[in-house]
Parts: C-alpha cells; structure tokens; sequence
C-alpha cells in the first residue's frame, strides 16, 4: 500500500496566502494526504511558567513595563498566528475531505519555520504563496518564498491563484531536459490526479548550438530522444501533450510560453544538464518562479531529499 503523500502549506492569513489555498485544487494533488498547515509569527516567547505562579505573579520582580508590553504583543501576534492556522486548515478541509490535516504555528521566523518543519518532516511537496503579510508572514518572493525554495530539500511549489472556473480544463508547462530532476518532474505530473482535458505543453531549450562546442546534429538528435520520452510518459498516462523545441535562454523561453498559453503551473526540475543550456539550475528556477504570471512548482528526485546537493546553487550561473 503506497503511503500518503505529505504536504507542508506555509500560511499567513494573507490575500495572496488564500489564492495559493485556491490553487491547491487545481494542482492534481491526490484525494487522501497527510497535510501540515504551519503559520509562523516572528517573535520571541519566553517559556511558559505554571498556572499558579502566571495567576499570582505573570513576570517576575522590577521588569519594566516595556517589556511587559512587547511580551503581550508577542503573545497576541502567535495566537494570532495559531488562528490563522487554524482558519487554513477548515478552509482546505472544506475542499479536500479526505485530508488528514494539521494547523501548526512557530514562533520563528517564518523561511526558517518552514525549512526546519520541512527537514524534520520531510514532507513530499512544500507549498507557499508568492509573496504576503510584511506584518506576520512576510512571504515574499526573494525573501521567503525564495528562500524555502533555496533551502528545502523538498520540491516547493509557489502558488498564485487565479480567478477562472475550477471545471477549465487544466494547462500545464513541462521543462524537459532529460536531466534526473527533471525526470523526477515527468513522473510527479504523472503520479497527480488531473481532470479530464488536461493540457500539458512540453518544452525543451537549447542554448545556441556553438556554446559547449557541440555538434548540432548531436545536439538535436539529443533532444528529440528526451522530447519523444517525456511525451511517451505523459500520453501513457492520460495527458494531452503539445511537444516544443525552443533555442534561447530557458528563462525568457518558458514565461513567455506559459503567459501566452495562459498556464495554469510551470514544472520545473531543480537541477539540470549543463550540455543542453545549463537548464534549471538555481538561478533558471528561481527567475521562473519570480517572474511566472502563474504557478511554478520546483521539483527535487526523492532519493537527494537527504542531501546538501538537493538544495539549488545559485552560485553556478
């Protein structure tokens, strides 16, 4: 019997935190999962005391009054942090019946929050918004959304809702290159529940063919092997396939496609090979996830889950 597939939502009670809890349902995730809704407030909680010594005495003797008061607000911003959890997790119960979910809040800052749940529970798929409450949550992309989707070893979806009827079918952009991640990718999309007329574009980029010194031939040849592959794996599995060959920069490439096919979620393998156009690694990936008008989901092989190379390396482009 397979396990449950385990989710990690990062939520702050924001407007851009609601779209991603709305994406979710177009996103092919299973029926029956194990979720985690985790809130975190950026604030510092002393332990707790006793119930007797809290009615008698809740601070100890000559604290001053300022410090009193930042100890309320603290206080006040977590429970604050514990409602919003909660309020998440009846709003996905309400639209997946069959999750088994948890709200959970930190008092931590919340990228942390969420890599240190994330390497604790190593959860299959790390969900987050593209950006949100400069208050609570602080999920911008480039500060948090970037940085979960630096760190994690998890794949991370960035989540944008969008306001269309849930019944459209489904558009989905595939970036191929044949590398294990993006392998990994293939097989995440295949292993979903998508909905009847699900469209997936396929695309494959290459950078000029003189860059590595490679022979065009060899090159082409190259990519129609990892094009006819991929394609073969989404149609044995139900998928509506648009296969794309493109010779460019893979960044530009693929927004461009994506916005003008209005998709609904790019996927993307963290790492990628560096003979076809250094594809997808590091700063591919966070640039798609920063610019997509959509969703992007940012997938890692399962086997690098307990690996420090599972992280993107920025520092290779």
């Amino acid at each position: 019997m397979n396990e449950k597939m385990k989710i990690l939502i990062g939520y702050d009670g924001s407007e851009c935190a609601n779209a991603a809890l709305d994406d979710l349902q177009r996103s092919g995730l299973p029926a029956e999962a194990e979720v985690t809704v985790l809130t975190a407030a950026d604030v510092f909680i002393p332990p707790e005391i006793s119930a007797e010594k809290a009615a008698a005495e809740p601070f100890p003797p000559n604290v001053p009054h300022g410090v009193k008061l930042a100890w309320e607000r603290n206080k006040h911003r977590f429970e604050e942090a514990e409602r919003h959890a909660a309020e998440a997790a009846d709003i996905l119960q309400s639209k997946f019946s069959g999750w088994k979910i948890t709200p959970d809040a930190h008092a931590e800052t919340p990228h942390w929050a969420i890599i240190m749940k994330a390497d604790e529970w190593k959860p299959d798929l790390i969900v987050v918004g593209s950006h949100g409450r400069s208050a609570l949550g602080r999920m911008i992309l480039g500060s948090v959304s970037q940085k979960v989707l630096y760190e994690s070893r998890s794949s991370v979806r960035i989540a944008r809702g969008r306001n269309i009827p849930v019944n459209t079918p489904i558009r989905l952009v595939a970036a191929a290159d044949g590398s294990p991640d993006a392998e990994a990718m293939l097989d995440s999309i295949v292993s979903r529940n998508w909905g009847k007329g699900t469209l997936v574009k396929l695309v494959t980029v290459a950078e000029p063919f003189h860059q590595y010194g490679v022979e065009p031939d060899a090159q082409m040849n190259r990519i129609r092997d990892i094009i006819t592959l991929a394609e073969q794996k989404l149609i044995k599995a139900g998928l509506e396939v648009i296969p794309v060959v493109e010779q460019g920069d893979p960044k530009h490439i693929l927004i461009r496609e994506s916005e003008a096919w209005n998709a609904d979620c790019i996927f993307l393998g963290a790492q990628g090979h560096r003979f076809l156009d250094r594809f997808l690694l590091g700063s591919v990936s966070s640039a798609v996830a920063a610019r997509a008008h959509c969703s992007v989901e940012v997938v890692r092989k399962a086997s690098n889950t307990n690996s420090n190379e599972s992280r993107i390396n920025i520092s290779e482009q």
